[in-house]
């Protein structure tokens, strides 16, 4: 596939690493927060997470005094004045990139930098330079040469003053990745002045700033971070992300922490308390389809399911209760949502629950879907 640019070049060739990214990220960077991803070629990327009972997501109220968490930085776009790229270079870059399309027959990425490498460099302007190498090391991640492609975002970097910022942006976040399990001091400066430049930091993106921390051996800023995490987490966080800021604080043996490892503990306890008596056991799980109407107007959701699980381990009377599926800011969303998950939770299969050698059925049981687009 080749793009013929115009005036839309940059976004469209941002749609088309968008495409890849996701499989990117979780081919060589599999960090702690990614879940199981479904492509879709042609909108943005559905991600469904699974949670059972056992997995409860409480919202949190942690509030850490005297945070020492990484913080937004002001847009910086006032002074950018990105040079243009002609419709020559435009075309080359667009077929470099859609090289890299797993899912095109003509997919490969050594093809992308023969392509590239015949390029005449030295006539392309600052902001190509920087597309180039964008591309480029996009094509070295792909064949897993992570130290090459280090090199193409650092060579980015260098060439991101005469582009949009949203380069820079992406040259400091991906080095800061490819870093991870390398050299973890050099992965946190370069996440830490990503966090600098963009405005938009989420609850994944501390998550990771608090394990390289962590993996440095921080713990005191390691700590923040995560309780930051925890807060913006939309979906609320679970019994392990408590667990886990419990035991950093326990680790760190810091005074200042003990508020903190008091309303963690609270909501510790209300996880388990939430949990109830019932234990279910999944031995078949269903990725449900991402409803298109919701997919194509962005809508996200959780929704809890509810259902009986039979002697067999099938499980009948799938239903969602009125207001069961809602969106991140809480709007409810069922009419969006309700078919898929039930359709999904019908195809799941369970353990029996076993009383007295007999398998006897589980009324009530639920299981919660998380529809997310990245």
């Amino acid at each position: 596939m080749i793009i013929i640019f115009s005036q839309g070049f940059i976004n469209k060739i941002d749609i088309e690493i968008m495409k890849i990214k996701k499989h990117i990220t979780l081919m060589i960077l599999p960090l702690l927060f990614l879940g199981c991803a479904t492509k879709n070629p042609t909108h943005q990327l559905p991600t469904f997470h699974n949670t059972t009972n056992t997995e409860q997501n409480i919202p949190c109220s942690l509030t850490c005094t005297n945070s020492n968490y990484a913080r937004p930085g002001p847009t910086k776009n006032q002074e950018r004045k990105p040079q243009k790229i002609s419709d020559k270079n435009g075309k080359l870059l667009s077929k470099a990139m859609a090289l890299l399309d797993e899912k095109s027959l003509s997919y490969s990425p050594e093809k992308s930098i023969s392509l590239l490498s015949s390029t005449d460099y030295k006539n392309l302007n600052g902001r190509e330079k920087s597309f180039f190498h964008r591309v480029k090391g996009y094509a070295y991640i792909e064949k897993g040469e992570h130290l090459t492609a280090i090199e193409e975002f650092h060579l980015m970097l260098n060439e991101s003053t005469h582009a949009p910022l949203s380069d820079e942006i992406v040259a400091l976040k991906t080095l800061g990745l490819l870093y991870q399990n390398i050299n973890n001091s050099k992965s946190l400066e370069y996440i830490l002045k990503w966090a600098e430049t963009t405005n938009e930091i989420n609850s994944n993106d501390y998550f990771f700033i608090s394990k390289i921390y962590e993996s440095n051996g921080n713990i005191s800023n390691a700590i923040p971070n995560y309780a930051r995490a925890i807060e913006l987490n939309k979906w609320g966080a679970n019994e392990k992300n408590y667990q886990k800021l419990i035991d950093l604080c326990n680790t760190n043996n810091d005074p200042k922490n003990s508020i903190l490892v008091q309303k963690a503990i609270k909501e510790l306890e209300e996880t388990k308390e939430s949990k109830g008596n019932i234990k279910i056991s999944p031995i078949i799980k269903i990725t449900p389809r991402y409803p298109n109407n919701a997919l194509a107007k962005g809508i996200e959701a959780k929704c809890k399911v509810t259902f009986t699980i039979t002697r067999e381990g099938a499980t009948t009377d799938a239903h969602v209760k009125p207001g069961d599926c809602k969106s991140p800011d809480g709007k409810v969303v069922d009419t969006y949502f309700s078919e898929s998950a039930i359709e999904a939770i019908s195809k799941f299969k369970y353990f029996p629950r076993i009383e007295n050698n007999k398998s006897v059925p589980i009324k009530g049981a639920h299981w919660n879907l998380i529809y997310e687009i990245h």
